[in-house]
């Protein structure tokens, strides 16, 4: 978890995105597979955030939220678009906060 942060302290704001969606993504993956393992071909983190929310280990309010930071994310990977510094804490900060709820002690 704390890479993001470490990311956004140093400006690198689509750096930090990035790091944030990838532990997001595995964050979904171990929350699930505690459940029932993940068979067949491999989960996208928009799969994995559509199975979280239907199980709801996530709210609607946080699937939501996780569409629209997936779309930043694309943008970042897929072209040379910029995050701003507020956008880039708002998506590690929510992240982090959807972590915290998740994995409590962690």
């Amino acid at each position: 978890a704390e890479e993001p942060v470490r990311l956004l302290s140093v400006r690198e704001y689509r750096a930090a995105v990035i790091s944030a969606i990838t532990q997001l993504e595995s964050l979904l993956r171990a929350v699930l597979e505690k459940d029932e393992r993940l068979l067949g071909r491999a989960y996208s983190i928009g799969r994995l955030a559509d199975l979280a929310a239907r199980r709801e280990f996530l709210t609607s309010a946080e699937h939501q939220r996780i569409q629209d930071w997936m779309r930043v994310r694309n943008m970042v990977v897929h072209s040379q678009g910029t995050v701003s510094r507020a956008r880039a804490t708002e998506i590690v900060q929510g992240i982090l906060a959807i972590g915290r709820r998740l994995r409590p002690g962690a």
